[in-house]
């Protein structure tokens, strides 16, 4: 979040040169914006409140993509949907952005979608799926606004690229994860390299949920809906070749985009209990907080919590 804090305050002050672009500047180019409208307002709790809007907001476009059950257990057993949108990141902004683009699509507005994805692309770069995804539909139903939608993606590149001119690297955000593609795939080391019982779990989830989300594109309510179906196989497929072993400890947050459609594969084994939701929930937000207290051993985090009297 460190980082994410100092680019927005670099953008929000046009004190850019030398401010070096690691992530993806899109969270931080919102959270300058929002600043205007709160000044004074620490550049971290603006962060915060950018994520805990769009985490309700996203859950609200996947209740009318997916229903109320699916958008449900979304934050249910999504412990990394319930860290980032509690304690920052950029993955909640995203998702939202992801799920609009994915409904406009859906309902045919595909200018709309096509920004959508676009901004979508600037917050994480995995969402170029998203917007691949929005310009195969375009070629399917509206194949004379292809030119549109490469436009529109086109300005919001160049607008977001404007500020990092300013740092004297307009590709430093590429620059910065150019050298981390190396080593191999993350599977090398997505288990060998863990170092607690609890996290060995937790990351057999997220494998598990990645590997799960191509299959949607045999679930019956999901037919003919191309957008979603194929950022669902383009984004795992991509997870899976990713050849990042330094992105393996972060591979939990990287499977958030999968949990929605993991979910839609699961759909009719999932209980539709509200017990069930409430108890999922419970632990879901004691995992998000031992993770964010000590995302190494998160087992000790919570024997240390239940531990206080």
């Amino acid at each position: 979040m460190a980082s994410y804090a100092e680019a927005a305050t670099a953008i929000r002050h046009w004190h850019l040169s030398g401010i070096p672009a690691r992530q993806f500047w899109g969270y931080p180019d919102a959270a300058a914006l929002l600043s205007l409208v709160l000044p004074g307002v620490p550049m971290l709790v603006v962060l915060l409140i950018i994520s805990a809007i769009s985490g309700c907001v996203a859950v609200a476009l996947a209740h009318r993509l997916w229903g109320g059950w699916t958008a449900v257990y979304l934050s249910a057993v999504g412990w990394q949907w319930v860290q980032r949108e509690a304690f920052g990141g950029s993955e909640p902004l995203f998702m939202a952005l992801t799920f609009a683009a994915l409904l406009s699509a859906r309902q045919d507005h595909t200018r709309r979608a096509a920004l959508y994805a676009a901004l979508a692309t600037v917050v994480r770069p995995i969402g170029i799926f998203a917007l691949g995804a929005v310009l195969v539909v375009l070629v399917r139903r509206k194949p004379t606004e292809v030119l549109l939608g490469l436009g529109i993606a086109a300005i919001v590149f160049g607008l977001y690229c404007v500020p990092l001119a300013f740092t004297g690297d307009v590709l430093g955000n590429i620059h910065w994860y150019a050298p981390q593609m190396t080593g191999g795939t993350v599977w090398g080391t997505l288990i060998a390299g863990e170092v607690s019982l609890v996290r060995d779990i937790l990351v057999v989830g997220a494998i598990a949920v990645v590997l799960m989300a191509p299959f949607v594109v045999f679930a019956g309510e999901q037919k003919g809906r191309w957008a979603e179906n194929l950022f669902a196989l383009g984004t795992s497929c991509f997870l899976v070749t990713l050849n990042c072993q330094p992105c393996a400890w972060a591979f939990p947050r990287f499977a958030i985009v999968s949990i929605p459609f993991a979910l839609l594969v699961m759909r009719h084994w999932l209980p539709r209990d509200d017990r069930v939701v409430c108890v999922l929930s419970i632990v879901s937000a004691l995992i998000a907080a031992a993770m964010q207290v000590n995302d190494r051993d998160p087992g000790t985090a919570l024997l240390h919590l239940f531990s206080l009297h």
